[in-house]
């Protein structure tokens, strides 16, 4: 709420109302973990699967301790 009080006192009203556009954050998928993923989508699935799933190949990828520095949204 401050920071749109704020930009109402500095900018006016339209500036209150519609934000500034935010740059986009780069890409943060290596060539490298690409063709990790997609030599690992090729081959067959885990035992008892018919298929690859998002969370299946995710799970394959990402470090088991810590946080990944990327990941997928469902």
């Amino acid at each position: 709420v401050a920071r749109v009080r704020q930009r109402f006192v500095e900018e006016g009203f339209e500036a209150a109302l519609n934000p500034r556009p935010r740059p986009r954050g780069a890409y943060k998928l290596t060539p490298e973990m690409e063709s990790h993923i997609v030599a690992l989508a090729k081959n067959d699935p885990p035992k008892g699967r018919k298929r690859w799933t998002l969370r299946l190949i995710w799970s394959r990828v990402t470090p088991r301790r810590g946080r990944c520095g990327w990941c997928w949204t469902t």
